[in-house]
């Protein structure tokens, strides 16, 4: 299942801006607003498609999951996705008010995988949350790392 959200990051942090580590976001009032707009955005999301199956059970301890984030830049360049981390935690949180899962701990959520996608076609960075029950994880993990693998054309230098 997948999960979608687009938000801006350009110049000075803003409410309804997604959140870089290295953003220095030094008032805590705006950073508050920051998260809680992600943290409706992603709630927002977990309801959609939990209001669109015909059954749900969430992802708890007896039923633990893998999160794939994929960051699309607006633009070819090179960035960590990793750092788009303070976007992702608040979008999690959503979920979890939401009921997509029972904690968004370790227990339930035992990996996390950031990966960096391919310019995202807007002016805005998006991100896709994909999760995976974790028993399909090694046949989900086979396709992606073969379509890196595919279209990488460095070369590994050790």
């Amino acid at each position: 299942m997948k999960l979608r959200a687009e938000l801006p990051h350009k110049g000075k942090p803003s409410v309804g801006q997604a959140i870089n580590s290295n953003d220095r976001i030094k008032n805590v009032n705006l950073k508050s607003a920051m998260v809680k707009v992600i943290r409706d955005i992603g709630a927002a999301e977990a309801w959609v498609y939990m209001g669109n199956q015909e059954t749900f059970i969430p992802f708890s301890v007896d039923k633990p999951c893998a999160v794939m984030y994929t960051v699309h830049p607006p633009k070819n360049y090179r960035f960590d996705p990793q750092n788009f981390w303070p976007t992702i935690k608040p979008f999690e949180d959503g979920m979890t008010s939401a009921g997509f899962w029972t904690d968004d701990n370790s227990k339930v959520i035992p990996l996390h995988l950031s990966i960096a996608g391919e310019k995202s076609g807007t002016d805005n960075y998006v991100f896709e949350l994909e999760i995976v029950d974790l028993k399909d994880l090694p046949e989900l993990m086979i396709k992606h790392f073969s379509l890196i693998a595919a279209n990488y054309s460095g070369s590994i230098v050790h």
